[in-house]
């Protein structure tokens, strides 16, 4: 099972900032993520991957936490 409950803010140079807000639960079988071309779904991915780092939330794989920001962990 995956579990995931993320927030990013990123900030471009002379544009707005760009807010990501994703949570799911996942039990088994194949799950497709999409959307449109700057939507944010390439960072999701890289936060699930520990490519990047959310700025809140909370992440675990099979009932082991990979990333709580309130408590301080951050799996590689």
């Amino acid at each position: 099972m995956l579990e995931y409950d993320f927030e990013k803010t990123i900030n471009y140079r002379g544009k707005a900032d760009f807010h990501i807000q994703a949570a799911d639960s996942i039990a088994r079988g194949l799950t497709v993520l999409f959307g449109p071309s700057g939507s944010g779904t390439s960072t999701i991915l890289n936060m699930l991957a520990g490519i990047v780092t959310p700025d809140r939330g909370r992440a675990a794989v099979q009932g082991t936490t990979i990333f709580d920001s309130g408590e301080g962990i951050d799996l590689p």
